[in-house]
């Protein structure tokens, strides 16, 4: 297991762990302490109060900072009208690492999985699988084991839009072959490998597609996501994009396999390469006049700049409709004019020094050249920026 950063817990929560293993050991309020006997005092009075253990859900068991016999986990205390969760101690599960696992009722003393501490139940409430836990602060001990990756879900380990304090590993995969990288398998049925970039990094991970009704339905390309947008939230090999300009509201978007394209280079290739093109997704060929969409490089997607690229910058695409007003042509903040056509644009300033020409590079319409993964380079990138959670999966 791992051990997570005092720091993050303490800026997180505060949690009174410890007791008899009846489950009554949830964390308090952010402002509550406790005393040696574990009695909730005064949480105006915090100046001199004695806090006791930290909880810490990543530390090896019998180590979290709860009485014998007791795990620390996120505890779903409400669902409605918004999902509540808290940190706390409760009575250690039963079942293993990949076992099956189910969520008692919404409660403080109830909310909690059957799983085996340092594990954390993921799925339906009735029916999900534990999952090792794991951290973010960057550390050996807090890391997941190899060809897994450290992963945010919603409502987990966090409330609302808050940053969790811990996660849940999954394996790594290749979103385009949807094949896992430690086996060269397939991901497990119901699940499909997703992209997810944050402010450091891009990982591609199995996790299970979000089914949206009782008949079982999955989106696809251009449909409406109904609830919160979450990477997992559609198909495999399709990814959340806002429905227009500056709206608030996501549709599934499909990915694609990218080639440079530019006026007299790869013409052919606008649409995406092979069997990975965004028109083999059901999206309009990229000459449709309303709705044409073309294969973009995937780095205009991700939050970080610097001299960093993820295996995933210049390999992937995302399918982008070129046809909506997207480009602000005389930077007076209004989207005036439409993202132009990868066939329409010359190369100029994707060569150095700079030329202030309109060009492939500042469309994304040609690979991040490692020398120009800088402010620069990523000009216009805010475009077509993924926000809200779509940097996390929802556990159910």
């Amino acid at each position: 297991m791992k051990t997570l950063a005092l720091g993050a817990l303490l800026a997180g929560f505060l949690a009174a762990c410890g007791g008899g293993g009846s489950g009554d050991d949830v964390v308090p309020a952010i402002d509550a302490r406790t005393d040696a006997t574990n009695n909730t005092i005064d949480a105006g009075d915090t100046t001199d109060a004695p806090v006791s253990l930290v909880c810490d859900p990543i530390a090896p068991p019998g180590m979290q900072g709860c009485a014998a016999n007791e795990k620390c986990t996120w505890i779903r205390v409400q669902t409605t009208p918004t999902i509540i969760g808290a940190l706390g101690c409760v009575p250690d599960g039963t079942v293993a690492l990949g076992g099956t696992c189910t969520r008692g009722a919404d409660g403080q003393t109830t909310g909690y999985d059957t799983c085996v501490a340092g594990s954390i139940c993921i799925g339906p409430a009735t029916g999900g699988v534990c999952q090792d836990i794991c951290g973010f602060d960057g550390s050996a001990a807090a890391a997941c084991a190899t060809g897994q990756a450290c992963t945010r879900y919603q409502n987990t380990f966090a409330n609302s839009m808050e940053d969790p304090i811990a996660g849940a590993c999954n394996p790594k995969c290749d979103p385009v072959t949807q094949l896992r990288d430690d086996n060269s398998q397939a991901c497990p049925m119901g699940q499909g490998c997703y992209t997810l970039t944050s402010t450091t990094e891009t990982n591609a991970v199995c996790a299970r597609t979000v089914v949206w009704d009782m008949m079982g339905t999955t989106l696809g390309h251009n449909d409406a996501i109904p609830g919160t947008a979450s990477a997992n939230a559609c198909r495999p090999f399709h990814t959340p994009r806002r429905t227009a300009p500056g709206a608030t509201t996501f549709e599934c978007g499909a990915l694609c396999v990218p080639n440079d394209v530019s006026q007299n280079l790869n013409v052919g290739d606008e649409g995406g390469v092979g069997n990975h093109t965004c028109a083999d997704l059901n999206a309009p060929p990229p000459e449709t006049v309303v709705g044409g969409e073309s294969c973009r490089y995937f780095w205009a997607r991700e939050q970080f700049s610097g001299t960093t690229l993820s295996p995933f910058s210049n390999t992937l695409g995302f399918c982008w409709d070129h046809t909506l007003l997207w480009y602000d042509s005389n930077n007076d903040m209004t989207g005036d004019m439409k993202t132009p056509r990868c066939i329409t644009l010359a190369t100029g300033s994707d060569t150095l020094p700079p030329t202030g020409l309109i060009d492939p590079l500042q469309f994304w319409c040609i690979k991040m050249p490692m020398m120009l993964t800088g402010a620069f380079g990523h000009s216009n990138r805010y475009l077509a920026e993924m926000a809200g959670n779509t940097d996390t999966l929802s556990p159910e």
